[in-house]
């Protein structure tokens, strides 16, 4: 999700016109309300922004496999506080909280619970039973954990849903993590048969008519090199001198390892292919036999899958708690002026209809992709709002950023052949143009062939 999935309001009014003032409207709405929608708290005050709350849910479902989260309500002490417009929070639920058991005789005659999941007859979930701290009663210290049930109305569950009936999500990392096990053992097998392969080891056997390691001598001399100094440990290069009957032999071992690092790599590579988008060389770091186009040029092949990750996942999060904020708004008068709560409630799906954009592909040549782009709206396939999206941008704060820079300019007293040039206007294809239309108006009756004139 990168910084974030933003919504584009595409909102439309109860003539089916675009509801131009209300998009606006829910735009500063969403940045206003993503500063501090985090039920913990502001950022640094023990929680974090939308785009905080969408990366640390994404990441909780890649390796747990789900997420639940809670769009809670707030008084309007506490949302002055904040300072946000909308009088609601998000809070996420980590799923290791969904208990395996629910409370003795509070489940629902005919209904059964599934890790968590309260299940009807036709294996609808009507809810989830989720262990919260219960207080203690001896010290204030003291507390336990006790599963109580949440309507489903309350509390959402977010996972990729991959088979018919499937109620829990999977790690994303499961096709990958018995093949990454061999790999971890594998790569610290070979580290050991390295580590021997350099070590030297020595053999001795006794002179005759010695008891111990040592110099050549009688039975209970020292045991000391042949300068006579008392030995202590054994170190590099050392000579012991066995005696005539004595025998040394020094081994150092050869071991052999499966391929080294080309099999190593090819095991890496392997792991690359059970998440979404991931390339061979992200994960083995090896960019030896590569090149900035190739390594670029398998981003764009992996965006389209990542595109279908962005979808389901602005779907799953983003959408609802959007539809909650913008609600929410609506009925506490923040949209007062532009709709009423009775037109925004009979009309509702209109009014809350928005796209998502979040972090799109690269170019590998962005003159190329310019060039394109303005062929394809010249010969009318395309529009700037379309091109626009393609960058990840929204094509009104582009126009709002030109009318403050020309604002900026004007109010600076820099002439207007600077702003069209910053712009890329032609101020000389322009003049012509203008005089061109003038001169042949009304059929050409006011061109004149006098040179005085």
């Amino acid at each position: 999700v990168g910084t974030g999935m933003s919504p584009r309001s595409s909102a439309v009014d109860s003539n089916g016109d675009p509801a131009t003032e209300f998009r606006t409207r829910a735009q500063q709405l969403w940045r206003n309300q993503s500063a501090a929608m985090d039920f913990a708290g502001r950022p640094g005050q023990g929680g974090v922004t939308e785009d905080g709350l969408e990366i640390q849910a994404l990441t909780a479902v890649m390796l747990s496999g789900d997420v639940l989260y809670n769009i809670r309500a707030i008084n309007t002490r506490e949302q002055r506080k904040r300072g946000i417009p909308a009088p609601i929070t998000i809070q996420l639920i980590d799923s290791m909280r969904l208990a395996d058991y629910a409370t003795s005789g509070e489940i629902t005659e005919g209904h059964i619970v599934y890790r968590g999941l309260e299940l009807d007859r036709e294996l609808n979930v009507v809810g989830f039973w989720i262990n919260d701290l219960i207080p203690g009663y001896v010290t204030p210290t003291q507390g336990t954990y006790e599963p109580r049930f949440y309507s489903v109305d309350d509390i959402r569950h977010v996972y990729v849903k991959e088979d018919i009936d499937q109620l829990r999500g999977t790690t994303w990392f499961a096709p990958a993590m018995e093949h990454g096990r061999d790999t971890a053992d594998l790569q610290e097998n070979l580290v050991k048969a390295a580590a021997v392969s350099t070590c030297v080891v020595g053999g001795y056997s006794l002179s005759s008519g010695k008891t111990r390691f040592g110099q050549a001598g009688a039975t209970g001399d020292d045991l000391t090199d042949t300068n006579g100094n008392p030995i202590t440990r054994m170190s590099p290069g050392m000579l012991i001198n066995l005696g005539k009957d004595g025998k040394l032999q020094m081994y150092s071992p050869t071991v052999g390892t499966p391929g080294g690092e080309a099999f190593v790599a090819s095991l890496l590579r392997g792991i690359a292919a059970a998440m979404p988008g991931t390339k061979s060389s992200t994960v083995t770091g090896d960019y030896r036999n590569s090149s900035f186009s190739s390594e670029r040029s398998a981003d764009n092949d992996a965006w389209p899958e990542l595109e279908v990750v962005q979808k389901w996942f602005s779907n799953a999060f983003c959408r609802p708690i959007y539809e909650a904020v913008v609600t929410a708004a609506v009925l506490d008068g923040y949209f007062d002026g532009i709709v009423t709560a009775g037109e925004f409630m009979r009309n509702k799906a209109q009014w809350l209809a928005c796209e998502w954009q979040g972090p799109v592909a690269r170019s590998i040549n962005p003159i190329d992709d310019v060039q394109a782009a303005a062929m394809r709206i010249k010969a009318g396939i395309s529009t700037p709002q379309i091109e626009a999206a393609k960058l990840g941008l929204r094509i009104e704060d582009i126009i709002n950023a030109i009318v403050d820079f020309k604002k900026l300019c004007e109010d600076a007293d820099l002439p207007e052949v600077y702003v069209s040039q910053v712009l890329g206007f032609d101020t000389t294809d322009l003049i012509a143009t203008g005089e061109s239309v003038a001169a042949t108006a009304n059929g050409g009756a006011n061109v004149t062939t006098d040179k005085a004139a």
